[in-house]
Formats: structure tokens, C-alpha cells, sequence
């Protein structure tokens, strides 16, 4: 063979070789590009369900709420008795762990035995994908719970005749009243500290609802400075990978010192560091756990 026609041909294979390479290389990143856009799309679509929600139901102004004892978003939610269910420390906690998780039999029935309110879980689809409680046994379910985009929903009925009329949807382990303003806390109606120190657990505040709110409900960007305009505490919301909220800190007191530093991990954890001093020295952390401020 002729060294002019061999270098044609090695010539025509390192080529042929570079083509592949490229083709491979640029199918690995459409690929890897659409997983981003599916992502994407998919967490859009939430938000937009979750926005359509409160487009539907207009928020209640907290001056009327208080006005308006009979307001849904002014009554307290409703405890489920029962005390530990398997392992869990209440039924609340056991249903938040179980819905949208692998299911074993076609129905667990009555999950407190006897002990508090009846409550129902039912497998669709192979998940344990809805629930049903009866908090005075009378045969008529008081409330309702589901799964929805990852977000476990809870439907009252407030008159105890199977008519859901409050939904409740919850987020980091606290519950945020959809259509209505802060959810009122369960127990005590005493005003926590915006700053506590010396507490080892801590109920969630409005602020804490509000930002908990706003992730869920506000379109990511890079940031969002001052979300919540006209009210006495300043949050700032931060995106460091533009697919969702990373971060945020809150102003108590808009004296342009942040008070607190908020990190949103990608288990859905949420830790909270706090300068109890107001002096942006963050000395004390939080981590939001079943629906409290548990101090680390």
C-alpha cells in the first residue's frame, strides 16, 4: 500500500473517531439537559398548582381573622389523639412519615387501637397514598389526608359532617392554612419570643410560616430581596443553583441587621441560625423538627 493512500485512510479514521467522540459527547449532555428541564418542569408545576390554590382562595387579612372568630384560618387544627403509633411519638407524625411511602397490606385500620381518634390508612397503587380520621368515633370522618406532589394535605371538616372546607398543606414539618393566614398554634396561644435563647423548643412563628410560604409559592430566581413588603420582619430569599431556594435570612426588626440565616437542604431539612445579640453573630442553631424549633 501506498504511504500516500495510507495516510488518506488514517486520516479519514481519526475523523471518522473525532465525529463519534463529539456524538457521544453532545447525546450525554442532551441527555443530561432534559433530566435538568424535567426537574425543572416538574417543580413549575407544583408551584403553579400551589399559586392557582391561593388565586382561588384569596388570603384573609390577619385583621379580619381576628374580627372573625368563625373564620376557618382563625380555629386552631385539631389534635390527634392517640399518643405513640408505631414508634411514632403521635399519630400526627406517624401519618406525615407513612403517606406516599411503600404500603405492605391493602388497608391499615384504626392505627391508635382504640386509644384516640380513629384513623384509616389506605393503599392505592402500592403507596400508602390517603388517610381518614374519626376524632370523636361517631362514624363520620372529620378529616381527610393525601399526597400531593410530595406534600402531605390535610382536608377538616370543622362541623364534623364530612364537608372539607379547611386545607392545610404541610411544609418542613409545620402546617401553612391554604386560602387563610398563619395557622393559629395548637396549644399555647401565648406569643413565642422572635429571638429565643434559652429554650430547647421552640413552636414555629409567623415568620416561620411565611417563609415556609413563600418557598413553596414564590417563582426561584437568583434572589428575591424584601419578600414580604408591609410587614414588620424582612425576609430575603436566595437560589445558588436556580432550580430551588437554597437559603434565606430574616431581618426581625428591619434595622438592617439579619437576625437570622435559614438553610433549605435538598432532603427538605431546614436548619435556622440565630444572633440572639442582633448583631449578625450567629451563635445559636435550630433544626425544624415535626413541627417545632429543636435547638442543636
Amino acid at each position: 500500500m501506498k504511504y500516500k493512500t495510507f495516510r488518506n485512510l488514517v486520516m479519514v479514521g481519526a475523523v471518522g473517531l473525532a465525529g463519534v467522540s463529539v456524538w457521544q459527547i453532545g447525546s450525554c449532555m442532551n441527555e443530561r439537559a432534559a433530566e435538568e428541564r424535567a426537574l425543572l418542569d416538574r417543580r413549575n408545576a407544583y408551584l403553579e398548582q400551589i399559586r392557582q390554590n391561593q388565586a382561588s382562595q384569596p388570603v384573609t387579612p390577619p385583621s379580619q381573622l381576628a374580627a372573625d372568630p368563625s373564620s376557618p384560618a382563625s380555629q386552631p387544627i385539631p389534635s390527634l389523639g392517640g399518643g405513640r403509633v408505631e414508634g411514632f411519638d403521635s399519630p400526627e407524625a406517624y401519618l406525615i412519615a407513612t403517606l406516599g411511602k411503600p404500603a405492605t397490606t391493602d388497608k391499615l385500620k384504626d392505627v391508635t387501637n382504640g386509644a384516640g381518634s380513629k384513623i384509616n390508612v389506605y393503599n392505592e397503587g402500592g403507596t400508602w397514598a390517603r388517610a381518614k380520621v374519626d376524632h370523636d368515633r361517631d362514624e363520620k370522618w372529620d378529616e381527610s389526608w393525601h399526597v400531593d406532589s410530595g406534600a402531605v394535605v390535610r382536608r377538616i371538616a370543622p362541623n364534623d359532617d364530612e364537608s372539607y372546607t379547611r386545607e392545610l398543606r404541610n411544609f418542613g414539618g409545620v402546617w401553612a392554612e391554604i386560602g387563610g393566614a398563619a395557622t393559629p398554634p395548637t396549644t399555647d396561644p401565648t406569643p413565642t419570643p422572635t429571638t429565643p435563647s434559652d429554650s430547647k423548643i421552640t413552636s414555629p412563628r409567623d415568620c416561620d410560616t411565611e417563609m415556609l410560604r413563600l418557598i413553596a409559592s414564590a417563582t426561584v430566581e437568583e434572589k428575591i430581596k424584601d419578600a414580604t413588603k408591609g410587614k414588620p420582619y424582612k425576609i430575603n430569599l436566595y437560589s445558588d443553583d436556580k432550580l430551588r431556594w437554597n437559603r434565606a435570612k430574616i431581618d426581625l426588626d428591619r434595622d438592617d441587621k439579619f437576625d437570622e440565616k435559614w438553610d433549605f437542604k435538598a432532603d427538605d431539612g431546614i436548619e435556622r441560625q440565630v444572633a440572639p445579640a442582633d448583631d449578625e453573630q450567629y451563635t445559636e442553631a435550630y433544626v425544624l423538627t415535626a413541627g417545632a424549633w429543636v435547638r442543636k
